[in-house]
């Protein structure tokens, strides 16, 4: 099986009557169940899920008014050998996301049992 690129999916909603706004993150963090930080993560390469086409298309990071988007980033991994990942191991990530100027903190508790893959367009 071939391995594919961590990434990170998010669900932005703009509500109507908004002015448009850039969005972008800064930074992805992951930690440990003991919230112990073990490296920063580096987002590239986004990506909006256009529903006419069925898969990701580049997005320019543009949020319109009334928008109801599925985003992906794509995540460099982090570096397993100097952390000594495990399978079966709650792991917390971290992602610090300026949407218009203002920065914005989302967490997520990833439960990593082994090689997963979700489909496409999964909120998470």
């Amino acid at each position: 099986m071939a391995c594919e690129q961590t990434s990170m999916q998010l669900a932005v909603t703009s509500p109507s009557g908004a002015a448009p706004v850039a969005l972008a993150v800064k930074k992805v963090e992951l930690y440990d169940e003991n919230g112990t930080l073990l490296g920063e993560l580096a987002s590239r390469l986004p990506t909006v899920w256009v529903s006419d086409k069925g898969s990701y298309q580049p997005w320019d990071q543009q949020v319109a008014a009334g928008a109801q988007l599925s985003v992906s980033y794509l995540l460099a991994p982090p570096n397993w050998a100097a952390i000594g990942g495990r399978r079966d191991t709650m792991y917390s990530v971290k992602a610090i996301v300026t949407v218009g100027g203002t920065d914005q903190t989302l967490t997520h508790d990833v439960h990593v049992m082994g090689y997963t893959t979700l489909p496409p367009n999964v909120r998470t």
